[in-house]
């Protein structure tokens, strides 16, 4: 998609869009990550069908793909969450012509959290918010300009996953609520608002999600600490930036350098 809007100034035709598509998933060696939507319409492009057939099923174009791919959509239009939410929906409308697919991907929440994110009076509660936005406003182009189908609103799925996460006490806890109560499947209401969850619960830090889950596991019994709650945890993100986090050993106290060996940090630490 970025390589499209750069080949187009900056935007996009909804015919350009939908052969970019078809030719990433013809020579890209990630094709084969295509979801049930992309693959099953860019198929039937290959075998000469429209480029936007009418369809009646309620879960084709109601995934997650367009969400996936969206975020130039923001890059390309900072601070204005129109424009992203605009732009976005015509990135979904080969594929994910529905209004929750609009909402959550084209549209909404991620092109609106992203173009805003990029602004200096950006902060995670603020991104959040943006995010909300572009997934009304993506809801309704949806449903003017596209099909409806039966799904829940996205944007009061995303308000029920940050309630979920400032009722608790720490990541693994939001991990979880969210996980029970929203969802974390490929339709666009639950993954989407899932991620919007979870970006508050880390706030604003896009690898503290997967990282803090997968480092657990390698650490000793009992050297994990309880997180303080979420919402004194939260840290303001500005101007893009964000607060360099100590390593894990200085976290700790005991002094050791994250990436030495032990053998050799007991040796550095003797003389020897």
């Amino acid at each position: 998609m970025a390589e499209a809007l750069i080949a187009g100034g900056g935007e996009l035709r909804a015919t350009d869009w939908a052969r970019a598509l078809h030719r990433w998933l013809r020579t890209s060696p990630q094709g084969h990550l295509a979801g049930p939507t992309t693959r099953e319409m860019l198929e039937r492009w290959g075998q000469g069908a429209p480029e936007r057939p009418k369809r009646r099923s309620a879960v084709l174009g109601a995934t997650n793909g367009a969400a996936m791919r969206v975020a130039p959509a923001g890059l390309v239009r900072p601070g204005d969450i129109e424009g992203a939410v605009r732009l976005a929906w015509k990135t979904c409308e080969p594929t994910h012509d529905t209004q929750v697919a609009a909402a959550a991907a084209g549209a909404g929440a991620i092109a609106a959290g992203v173009a805003h994110a990029l602004t200096p009076e950006a902060d995670v509660f603020s991104v959040v918010q943006a995010c909300r936005a572009g997934a009304v406003l993506g809801e309704r182009i949806g449903i003017s300009e596209g099909r409806r189908v039966p799904a829940p609103s996205v944007a009061r799925r995303m308000d029920l996953a940050v309630n979920e996460v400032l009722r608790t006490a720490s990541l693994d806890e939001a991990i979880a609520a969210v996980a029970d109560t929203v969802g974390t499947g490929i339709m666009t209401a639950e993954s989407v608002s899932a991620a919007v969850g979870l970006f508050l619960a880390a706030a604003g830090d896009p690898l503290e999600p997967a990282g803090d889950g997968r480092h657990r596991a390698h650490r000793a019994p009992g050297a994990g600490r309880p997180r303080p709650r979420c919402q004194r945890r939260l840290r303001l993100v500005r101007g893009g930036h964000h607060r360099p986090r100590r390593s894990r050993a200085r976290r700790r106290g005991d002094g050791r350098h994250p990436r030495r060996r032990p053998d050799r940090a007991a040796a550095a630490a003797t003389g020897a």
